[in-house]
């Protein structure tokens, strides 16, 4: 990626496999590279979200998707910067991501008081138990 704001967007390589991207992914309407760096922060997402599904396996080039509005590099969301133009080339015999489930933030917060209830429950036994002896 390169050009448009520089300030906020230094230039960067995304590539599979470097020790601070957390990965490629499918969604619903986009294909996601996506970095733990956020302005050299540590915990915050740089990630570019390339509107083209699927890509050939059989190798080729496929115009990106101007009219989704997914489409852009972003850090968290905001701000970001939306494409002009562009195209992503396949390799041949490249294969298709596998989309990683991943926890709503509602399922993760649901699991947060189970775990949280749980521990209570454990510790209310263990003082029960002590004060019984």
């Amino acid at each position: 990626m390169s050009g448009g704001d520089t300030t906020d967007f230094p230039p960067f390589t995304y590539q599979n496999g470097a020790a601070d991207n957390t990965g490629i992914a499918y969604q619903a309407t986009y294909l996601s590279f996506t970095t733990d760096l956020f302005n050299g922060s540590p915990g915050a997402n740089r990630q570019l979200r390339l509107p083209v599904l699927p890509l050939p396996s059989g190798g080729g080039t496929v115009s990106l998707d101007l009219s989704n509005p997914a489409q852009a590099e972003r850090f968290n969301c905001s701000p970001y910067r939306s494409f002009v133009s562009g195209s992503v080339t396949a390799s041949p015999g490249s294969t298709t991501p596998t989309a990683v489930p991943t926890l709503s933030d509602w399922a993760l917060t649901a699991m947060a008081i189970l775990m949280f209830a749980c521990g209570l429950a454990i510790i209310a036994r263990a003082s029960r138990k002590a004060t019984a002896e």
